[in-house]
């Protein structure tokens, strides 16, 4: 967790905090835009405590319920201006609308805090930097959709790969806009995504040059790290067995 204060760098520039149900998918997509511009800084919102009393309350780490008392905590742990951005990116899965307008109602407190839904999982955003649609009907009966994250992991060879998602952002976005279409109430019509609107208004505080030169540089650079550091680690693997 970054620790600011009043006098630190980074308060010069745009806060950006997500909140997310997802453990791994969603936190290290939008982690990775953290690296694109000194104008933006980004945040993933982390499990601050996980206590025998919290796991009693809630059922799972990843219900709503969850999500938004893990940021209350955060809130108040760090130095959260009204003036930062704070965005929920949560699934509607098996969640009921009373869960999900319980942060829905939380965010009215300040501008800048949305709840962004996807209907019903995060890979509907990410299928959609490929593909225009989704290919096939929505199954009310699996609103877990367990198809849409099988779907995704047989559009590239060796499965999903985060930075070949960031490089579609944009994609991402368009598509997704183009089917926004009327939902009841907050929650968005199947197989469609408002995560559209929190990525659109990340790339338009990087800037154009700035993503682009995310894309072009910084993933790939960052990409050959990677690659070091797994390579690194099997040496040490093979140096101690």
């Amino acid at each position: 967790m970054r620790d600011y204060n009043r006098n630190d760098k980074y308060r010069d520039c745009i806060q950006f905090y997500i909140s997310t149900e997802g453990g791994k998918r969603e936190p290290g997509y939008f982690s990775l835009f953290d690296l694109a511009s000194n104008k933006l800084k980004v945040e993933i919102v982390g499990d601050c405590v996980w206590s025998p009393f919290l796991k009693k309350r809630f059922e799972t780490k990843s219900s709503p319920e969850w999500v938004l008392s893990r940021t209350k905590r955060f809130i108040k742990e760090n130095d959260i201006r009204s003036t930062d951005h704070l965005h929920f990116i949560i699934d509607v899965d098996q969640w009921s609308p009373r869960q999900l307008k319980a942060i829905a109602n939380f965010c009215r407190r300040k501008p800048n805090w949305e709840i962004v839904l996807s209907n019903p999982c995060f890979e509907v955003f990410l299928i959609l930097g490929k593909l225009k649609e989704i290919p096939f009907p929505f199954d009310k009966a699996d609103k877990k959709s367990k198809q849409l994250k099988t779907t995704l992991a047989e559009l590239d060879p060796g499965g999903y790969n985060r930075y070949n998602y960031v490089r579609l952002a944009w994609t991402s976005v368009e598509n997704a806009r183009k089917l926004e279409r009327g939902s009841k109430g907050i929650i968005p019509a199947p197989h469609t995504t408002q995560v559209y609107k929190t990525v659109e208004k990340i790339i338009n505080f990087i800037g154009v040059n700035d993503f682009n030169r995310f894309i072009e540089k910084t993933i790939p650079e960052q990409i050959a790290k990677d690659k070091m550091i797994i390579k690194s680690k099997y040496k040490k693997e093979e140096v101690s067995s």
